[in-house]
């Protein structure tokens, strides 16, 4: 990367602590800030880019300019019939298909799809024209130009030039795909540090680094009971002073294992994550290694077919992958039918929440209606707040339970100063209506209800995915230790999270109901990260029979199927373990690193 020779890398994380001093912590809030405001900065730059390129493109052929004109309409009309035909389904509460909603959208649908088709095919051709390379070295300069400058103003607002070269890294890939989306502020922030050329990690543990530092823990702080010993420090920079001299921030952290010795540091990452109302940090190390990170206790034989998918189980539990070893052992694992069962309560959690937050809007906006009457200007029956007013003009389009608990929380503030005395009071509302008390109650209420409720969906939701982790972890583990190649079929995880139209017949709900349960992309990282995985080019493994190599019609929902040519009744997921053991010898496999 960057002109350098790239490594194996890997990231070592660790939970910490914000930092102590309240000077360094708005310091690394304000980074994080900045690094948020300018990869929004960047999103922007790209659109405009891309609007230009357009702009180009339809001036080179007027063609195109009345094809991306039809192009809208056509959008709003599928929009409009595919919301007909959801209200329909959601009145009558099944997946109905009345074929005066279904088949106009139907022809709305191809009709978008013919003006799609046919300014891709003009767009090729305008690509292709000896014409455009002028215009585009054109636009290219100049949306270099431009990004050289967007990135001397972060400079200038005082972001640190590790956090933008981490953002602009994590936009490499901008220019391409979709359309990149903008991000509101959560929360969650990022602050990063480069170390250019890597630096050892005895050097990191020495303190030697003006950007990066981490205090040494005892050498028994690594035996046995050695626990309470791997609390430390780390320094991260985040700034310069007028002398260049570094601005530290600095993190608590508790090394649980320890970096090799013979490892680089590359990069430094302070990570601060939401969950809930509070926030987790964790101090990252990416560390890169001339040898690899190969396992010492990797196996040196055997080879297992690894077939993941979801697929519940007649206990409850849903299977996420079946495993079969060319040394006859075989297995699968599952996510129990506990973990289901409190991944289901997240889910009716936030239903709950939504259906409290509506009914808080509907109790607030019924409060306020009265300011529109004729008593509105009558004396000391203020409907509300001036600011309350127009902090709700737009109450009804709401969905953030977030948006009405910061209205909530100004409301309470307010309250508090009208309690000060007169010469303390910094608000300017002198009367209220009698049952202002009443209301704001009722409010505050939720609020506080909704908070708990957040509280108690975000640590269920982050308990449950480190559970599955973990089980991951475990599972992929197990597989290294016991046999050298781990075959896995190659997959496009994002086919599995398509959506049926709504159009559609309903299709099987176990096929789709526990997509984001099994969560593959975190069970097939796992197994990456042994350093064992083999990637199968491999399709039908499912389908075809492992016995006699007969392509079957599968009922997705079912556990085991009868082969229609040899009447061999075997497992779905065993069978296409089984077909990956078989394919190793008959396919091209590409080792996964």
């Amino acid at each position: 990367m960057f002109g350098h020779d790239s490594q194996p890398t890997r990231i070592y994380s660790y939970g910490a602590r914000p930092p102590a001093d309240p000077a360094q912590l708005a310091a690394v809030e304000e980074q994080m800030r900045l690094a948020h405001r300018y990869r929004n900065v960047l999103v922007e730059h790209e659109l405009a880019r891309r609007a230009l390129v357009d702009a180009a493109l339809a001036e080179m052929c007027p063609d195109l300019a009345g094809v991306e004109a039809q192009i809208p309409a056509a959008e709003r009309q599928v929009e409009v019939l595919v919301g007909d035909l959801t209200s329909e389904q959601g009145r009558q509460r099944k997946k109905v298909r009345p074929a005066n909603l279904v088949e106009p959208l139907a022809a709305a649908r191809v009709s978008l799809r013919t003006l799609r088709d046919g300014r891709k095919r003009l767009r090729v051709r305008l690509f292709a024209a000896p014409e455009w390379v002028d215009r585009q070295a054109e636009i290219a300069a100049a949306a270099t130009a431009a990004k050289k400058e967007l990135r001397a103003a972060a400079v200038a607002s005082g972001l640190f030039w590790g956090s933008y070269l981490q953002v602009e890294q994590s936009l490499g890939g901008i220019r391409s795909g979709a359309p990149p989306r903008f991000e509101r502020w959560d929360g969650d922030g990022h602050s990063a540090v480069q170390i250019q050329g890597g630096m050892s990690v005895p050097a990191l543990f020495r303190g030697s680094s003006t950007l990066l530092q981490v205090d040494p823990v005892p050498p028994e702080a690594w035996e046995p009971g050695g626990r309470r010993l791997r609390k430390t420090v780390a320094r991260v920079r985040i700034g310069s002073t007028a002398g260049r001299a570094p601005v530290w921030a600095e993190f608590p952290i508790v090394l649980h294992r320890p970096m090799p010795a013979d490892a680089q540091v590359k990069w430094a990452h302070a990570i601060r994550r939401r969950i809930g109302t509070h926030c987790e940090w964790r101090v990252q190390f990416v560390l890169s290694r001339s040898s690899g990170w190969a396992h010492e206790d990797r196996a040196l034989t055997g080879a297992v077919g690894v077939d993941v998918g979801w697929r519940m189980r007649p206990d409850g539990s849903l299977r996420v992958a079946y495993w079969l070893g060319d040394d006859g052992a075989e297995g699968e694992l599952t996510l129990d039918a506990g973990w289901l069962a409190a991944k289901r309560k997240v889910d009716d959690l936030r239903s709950i929440r939504d259906d409290n937050l509506n009914d808080a809007k509907a109790r607030l906006a019924a409060w306020l209606m009265p300011a529109e009457g004729p008593n509105a200007s009558a004396p000391n029956l203020c409907p509300a707040p001036a600011w309350l007013l127009e902090a709700t003009a737009t109450l009804a389009s709401w969905r953030s339970a977030g948006r009405l608990a910061a209205v909530a929380i100004r409301w309470r503030r307010e309250r508090d100063e009208m309690q000060q005395p007169a010469e303390r009071r910094r608000v300017s509302d002198t009367t209220v209506r009698s049952d202002t008390t009443e209301a704001f109650d009722a409010l505050e209420a939720w609020r506080r209800r909704d908070k708990h409720l957040l509280e108690y969906e975000a640590n269920l939701r982050d308990q449950l995915q480190r559970r599955r982790a973990d089980l991951y972890r475990v599972f992929a583990a197990t597989m290294r230790r016991r046999y050298r190649a781990i075959y896995v079929e190659s997959l496009d995880l994002r086919t599995f999270h398509e959506l049926p139209d709504p159009e559609e017949p309903a299709s099987d709900p176990a096929l789709k109901e526990h997509v984001r349960d099994a969560c593959l992309s975190t069970l097939l990282g796992a197994i990456r990260e042994t350093g064992a995985a083999v990637a199968v080019p491999a399709p039908h493994t499912t389908a075809d029979c492992a016995s006699c190599g007969s392509r079957e019609r599968l009922d997705g929902a079912a556990l085991s199927h009868r082969c229609s040519r040899c009447s061999d009744v075997w497992d779905q997921d065993r069978n296409a373990a089984r077909n990956l053991l078989r394919a190793v010898s008959t396919t091209s496999a590409v080792a996964v690193t």
